[in-house]
C-alpha cells in the first residue's frame, strides 16, 4: 500500500453516474429464487442450487419478508439480476403498499451504486402505487428515492422537484429527507465537502434526539446508510479520510429498525468494507486496509459490471506489499 494521508488520493467508488402468474407467486418460496433467476441473467449469477451466504448478512431479522431478504443477501454478493428477480416476486406476492416502497427503494441503491441499470429498476418504481395509496412517511421516502435516481442521473431539476414533493410532506422525517437531497444536490453542484458535512451534521443531529434508531426515525430507513456512504465517499475523495472513516465505522455496526433499512444493511454489508479499506489506505492503516479489502473480496463474490474492476482492485490491494 503506498497511500498515506496528505497525498490527497481519491476513492476509486463511483456512487453515481459512473459509473408468474400472481396465484403462482404467492406459493413462491425462496428455494424457487435460489435455483436461479433465470433468462438474461450475466455469468456471474449464483449457480443451480446456490445459497446466499449467511456470513454477508450483519442481522437476519425474522420481521424481514424472506423474498426481500434473499434479494438483499444476493445484492449483497453482487448478484443484483438474482436480486431483482427476488424484488421482482416480493413485489407480485405484496400484500400491503409498502412492500413496493422497499423493492423499489434496493433497485434504487443499486442504480446509485451504479451496479444496475436503471431500465431494471423502472418497472419496480411503476408497479408504485399513488401517493394516495401510500402512508404520508412512505410517499415521502419515493419521493426521496426519485431524488435519489435523479442525482444518479446527473439530472439537477429531478433533485429539486423530489425535494418541493418531500417539504409538501407531513411525514415526520420529511425534514431530515429534505436536508439529505439538498446535499445531494450540493455534490452535484461541485460542492462535495460541503455536502459531506451536512449529511454528517444530519447523523449528529439525528442521533441527538430521542427515539434515535427507532423506526419512525430516519436511521429506520434506506436513507441513512446512503447519507453516510455518500459523505464518507465525499470526505475520502477530498482528502479527509479521517472524516470519513466515522461514518463508514457506524454503518459497519448498524442495525436498521425498518424492513428497508435492515435490507439496505444486508446489500451494503460487503461495500462498506470496501469503502472503510479505501478510507484505511488513505490515512496509512495498511494493515486495517488489507482486512477490509479482503473481507470485501469474500463477501462480494458475484459482482457484474463495474463491481469487477472493484474487485479487482482489492485484490491488487492486498496482494500490494
Amino acid at each position: 500500500m503506498t497511500d498515506r494521508a496528505g497525498r490527497g488520493r481519491t476513492a476509486a467508488l463511483t456512487l453515481a453516474g459512473l459509473v408468474g402468474a400472481a396465484a403462482a407467486v404467492a406459493a413462491l418460496t425462496v428455494a424457487l429464487i435460489v435455483r436461479g433467476p433465470g433468462a438474461g441473467v450475466e455469468t456471474s449469477a449464483p449457480p443451480p442450487g446456490a445459497v446466499p451466504p449467511r456470513a454477508s448478512a450483519p442481522r437476519d431479522s425474522s420481521d424481514l419478508h424472506p423474498l426481500l431478504r434473499e434479494a438483499a443477501r444476493w445484492a449483497g454478493r453482487g448478484a443484483w439480476d438474482s436480486a431483482v428477480v427476488a424484488l421482482t416476486a416480493y413485489v407480485e406476492s405484496a400484500d400491503r403498499p409498502d412492500a413496493f416502497v422497499d423493492a423499489y427503494g434496493l433497485a434504487a441503491l443499486g442504480a446509485w451504486m451504479g451496479v444496475l441499470e436503471r431500465h431494471r429498476v423502472d418497472p419496480l418504481r411503476r408497479s408504485l402505487p399513488g401517493d394516495a395509496g401510500l402512508s404520508a412517511r412512505s410517499a415521502a421516502q419515493v419521493a426521496w428515492l426519485d431524488g435519489l435516481l435523479a442525482f444518479t442521473a446527473r439530472d439537477g431539476r429531478g433533485v429539486d422537484e423530489a425535494r418541493l414533493r418531500i417539504r409538501e410532506s407531513s411525514a415526520a422525517l420529511a425534514t431530515d429527507l429534505e436536508r439529505s437531497l439538498r446535499a445531494f444536490q450540493l455534490a452535484l453542484d461541485g460542492e462535495e465537502l460541503r455536502a459531506a458535512r451536512l449529511l454528517r451534521r444530519l447523523e449528529e443531529d439525528r442521533e441527538s434526539r430521542p427515539g434515535a434508531g427507532s423506526a419512525t426515525d430516519l436511521a429506520g430507513s434506506l436513507p441513512t446508510p446512503v447519507n453516510r456512504l455518500a459523505a464518507a465517499h465525499w470526505f475520502v475523495r477530498n482528502g479527509r479520510s479521517v472524516d470519513g472513516l466515522p461514518l463508514l465505522d457506524a454503518q459497519a455496526s448498524a442495525r436498521s429498525a425498518s424492513r428497508g433499512g435492515e435490507a439496505a444493511d444486508l446489500a451494503l454489508a460487503a461495500f462498506v468494507h470496501l469503502e472503510r479499506a479505501r478510507a484505511e489506505a488513505a490515512l496509512g492503516l495498511d494493515q486495517a486496509a488489507r482486512r477490509d479489502f479482503r473481507e470485501f473480496v469474500r463477501r462480494y463474490d458475484l459482482p457484474r459490471g463495474p463491481a469487477r474492476t472493484w474487485v479487482r482492485d482489492a485484490r491488487a490491494a492486498i496482494a500490494d506489499p
